[in-house]
């Protein structure tokens, strides 16, 4: 799930990640480290680092039954200013 689009099935999700292997700076593969790793149940949540390119990422897995059923991502590159926009808030009922 991103901000403007929700991948849904193996097809969907595996273009995604070949889009955005595809588009990594040179080295990121090969300069990835993994910073943390949490585990509450059935959420997990790792930050990493791709090199000086991408020094902060972030990915939240649900995993039931063995199986990601949910993931979400965000990562700081450091190369563009964040557009100015409202702030977004979750709230749940």
């Amino acid at each position: 799930m991103g901000e403007a689009t929700v991948h849904r099935g193996k097809e969907a999700i595996r273009g995604f990640f070949e889009g955005f292997i595809a588009a990594l700076p040179p080295r990121a593969i090969a300069d990835f480290a993994l910073r943390s790793l949490r585990v509450e149940g059935d959420l997990g949540y790792i930050t990493w680092s791709a090199g000086a390119a991408l020094p902060l990422g972030t990915d939240t897995f649900l995993v039931r039954d063995g199986k990601i059923v949910a993931q979400t991502f965000a990562l700081y590159s450091g190369r563009y200013p964040m557009p100015p926009r409202e702030r977004a808030v979750s709230r749940t009922p």
